[in-house]
């Protein structure tokens, strides 16, 4: 049999490495590069750490991102009215993890499945916990209760009992510093997301405190379920195709309990 010359396999070996790297690159190419935007400062669900994304919402985005085909997506911390600014104006994709409020927010037209149900609850000194408990907030009168400032989260009934001088409110910056007047009695109560509670708790240096009491979980005052949403004015040629891949990767990582178990990992 006719052997051909060493010049000629080298050509063709040449010829197979440029296709096969070309082919690479296009193959690179083709997908399309998708952002995510979150908070910046929402621990536990997202935060910065070292200059890098970290958080409940940031994990599960990120394994969900290896998963979605054809697409390259980035998960992005912002300050959050500003992220909710672009994607009014139309500059950004998708933000998360906004509630569902289509009034409240009109230039938000698509939501994704829930990532999670975060619910809004009440801790108190275990020796105040009145009885019963369940009764937000007519269970909690003649208390004082810890707000984060800035933040109005107990409803309209805490409000109008507020005003009406049957609840006293209090209002700190940040969890750590509501929990920490909760813990040495300054406040009776606090108000907040339960993961967010219970994550704080675990980083409270009890040393550091004068004294320390046991706390209990009193009333749970509202659910709302977080999602991935999508701006009206931001109008890409992909946006239902990688809505429905990222709704059935999410679908399928609550069905194997994968979500479950990162949320787990931020409260172990």
């Amino acid at each position: 049999m006719h052997q051909p010359k060493p010049f000629l396999r080298i050509l063709c070996m040449s010829f197979y490495c440029f296709f096969l790297c070309v082919s690479t690159v296009f193959a690179a190419e083709d997908k399309v590069e998708v952002v995510l935007y979150g908070d910046d400062s929402y621990p536990p669900y997202s935060y910065i750490v070292d200059g890098e994304s970290e958080g409940i919402y940031c994990r599960i985005l990120k394994l969900a991102a290896q998963r979605i085909e054809g697409y390259d997506v980035r998960v992005a911390l912002v300050p959050y009215k500003r992220a909710l600014e672009e994607a009014k104006q139309g500059y950004i994709f998708a933000i998360f993890p906004p509630y569902s409020h289509p009034i409240k927010r009109p230039y938000l037209s698509e939501y994704s499945v829930p990532l999670l149900i975060e619910e809004t609850v009440v801790y108190c000194g275990e020796t105040v916990m009145p009885f019963p408990n369940e009764r937000w907030p007519d269970d909690y009168f003649g208390l004082t209760i810890g707000n984060n400032d800035g933040f109005v989260i107990g409803g309209d009934k805490l409000l109008l009992a507020a005003k009406q001088g049957k609840i006293k409110i209090e209002s700190y910056k940040g969890t750590e510093v509501n929990l920490r007047k909760l813990m040495v009695g300054r406040v009776d109560c606090y108000i907040n997301d339960r993961v967010s509670i219970l994550w704080t708790l675990k980083r409270l240096d009890e040393s550091e405190l004068p004294y320390s009491r046991e706390l209990a979980e009193g009333a749970t005052i509202r659910q709302e379920e977080a999602y991935v949403a999508f701006s009206r004015k931001f109008n890409a040629p992909y946006r239902h195709d990688f809505i429905d891949k990222l709704n059935s990767v999410i679908l399928d990582m609550r069905e194997s309990g994968e979500i479950q178990r990162i949320v787990d990992s931020f409260l172990q």
